[in-house]
C-alpha cells in the first residue's frame, strides 16, 4: 500500500485515484449537462421559429438540427 502526504493527510493510493475518478465525473457531467442545455436551447428556439413561420431550411440552417427533429417538433406543437 503507497501512501502519500497530500495538504498535511496522509492518503493511500487508492484513496487517491478514487478521488481522482469522483474528480474526472463530475467533470463529465458538467459537460453532458452542458450540451443537454444547448439541445434544449436548439429545441426552444426551434419551437420559437416554427411559431413565427420561418422555412424550415432558414431553421435548419440556424438551428443545426435535423429536419427529422424539426419536423417531431412541430408536429408536438401542432398537438398542443
Amino acid at each position: 500500500m503507497a501512501l502519500k502526504w497530500e495538504g498535511g493527510t496522509m492518503i493511500t493510493y487508492e484513496d487517491e485515484l478514487k478521488q481522482e475518478a469522483r474528480k474526472e465525473g463530475r467533470e463529465e457531467g458538467r459537460e453532458e449537462g452542458k450540451r443537454e442545455g444547448r439541445q434544449e436551447e436548439k429545441i426552444e428556439i426551434t419551437r420559437n421559429l416554427i411559431k413565427l413561420g420561418i422555412p424550415l431550411d432558414f431553421i435548419k440552417k440556424a438551428t443545426g438540427l435535423s429536419e427529422k427533429k424539426i419536423l417531431e417538433i412541430k408536429e408536438k406543437l401542432e398537438k398542443e
